[in-house]
């Protein structure tokens, strides 16, 4: 249970007010931000906004944009972060969020009206028929997953994307290690395999490929660092792994550009 003492929350009900004067959607409160490492509403904000530009870009090196696509899904949508961006796109077009977390699917139902928003389970599937969406985007979901399970996630989401569909997906490559070797996100690393220091955990990411470094066993959620080698060499037994863009992603995740064969 996460606790705010009375000032904090005042704080933050008189934050979240201040900038719902000038946005269009409600601003989560401070414990939903957290879970994606956004405390302020300002980090929050920017950070959506970095991501929704950061898919649009991506796109761009593809010769697509956004507009051309009839059905998004955002796989992890959290409470809105990046989802909330879309509302111009929805206007004209059906546009999707799944999220494992009862508490943040529960407020971007009410709060994110322009969007379908369902609960997930933390494994495959998804209540989707095959072939549902023309382009599905992930931020920050398979940077957390063990191997077995984004694995399976992988499949899933090649199962619901129409042939020659796209996929943008962002991971911790090797860049990441630091910023969590310090904790700099409220997670630190415990993994002996990378604790040493930076040059030695970047040799061990490059070297094995994938490191997962466990947070929750029971659900396979932690910290994961996948390499580019790793991801064209496992990922294209599920999709074209079209480009990798190193730090491509709120400017620290890569992005992996996905087609669907």
């Amino acid at each position: 249970m996460f606790y705010m003492n009375p000032v904090a929350l005042r704080r933050d009900r008189l934050e979240r007010e201040k900038y719902e004067k000038q946005e269009k959607y409600s601003i989560p409160p401070f414990y939903l931000r957290k879970r994606i490492g956004a405390g302020t509403v300002e980090e929050f904000l920017s950070s959506g906004r970095h991501c929704y530009n950061d898919i649009r870009n991506v796109l761009k090196t593809q010769r697509k944009s956004i507009e051309e696509f009839n059905s998004i899904l955002d796989f992890g949508c959290g409470c809105g972060r990046t989802l909330r961006w879309f509302d111009e796109w929805a206007k004209k077009n059906v546009l999707t969020g799944v999220d494992v977390d009862d508490e943040v699917v529960n407020w971007s139902k009410i709060n994110i009206p322009f969007a379908l928003v369902f609960k997930s389970k933390y494994t495959p599937p998804l209540p989707f028929e095959s072939n549902k969406f023309d382009f599905i985007y992930s931020v920050s979901v398979f940077s957390h997953l063990e191997e077995d399970l984004h694995l399976r996630w992988l499949a899933e989401l090649e199962r619901i994307l129409i042939r020659g569909g796209y996929a943008v997906i962002s991971t911790h490559g090797p860049y990441c290690y630091k910023p969590f070797l310090f904790g700099k996100y409220g997670l630190k690393l415990s993994n002996d395999e990378l604790i040493p220091d930076y040059a030695y955990g970047m040799k061990e990411i490059d070297r094995k490929g994938f490191i997962f470094d466990p947070i929750d066993i029971k659900t396979g959620y932690g910290i994961t660092f996948i390499s580019s080698g790793y991801i064209y060499e496992r990922w294209s037994n599920y999709f074209e792994v079209v480009d990798i863009i190193p730090v491509g992603m709120d400017h620290l995740q890569d992005t992996i550009i996905l087609r669907k064969r």
